[in-house]
């Protein structure tokens, strides 16, 4: 990966299975949803979120906005809204 996290990777268990879908509707549940344990596994091991969005895009083609991975963070209280 481009960024290793400290035991954290992008394709890690937290990432979901190649080719399986992910849902678009945003009634049903966040996009970054599939990916949730893996960033706040590596928030809370110190990863910048926007290292985290990075290596999620590079990765895996992740098409939601960094706000979506900054959104968790703050929610978790890791981060400081803007």
């Amino acid at each position: 990966p481009a960024n290793p996290a400290r035991g954290v990777s992008p394709d890690s268990q937290a990432a979901p299975e190649s080719g399986q879908e992910v849902s678009t509707d945003p009634k049903s549940q966040s996009l970054c949803e599939p990916w949730r344990d893996f960033i706040e596994r590596s928030l809370h091991l110190g990863r910048d979120a926007k290292v985290i969005w990075q290596d999620l895009v590079e990765e895996f083609g992740y098409g939601a906005s960094y706000e979506s991975i900054k959104k968790i963070a703050v929610m978790r209280g890791l981060i400081e809204a803007a």
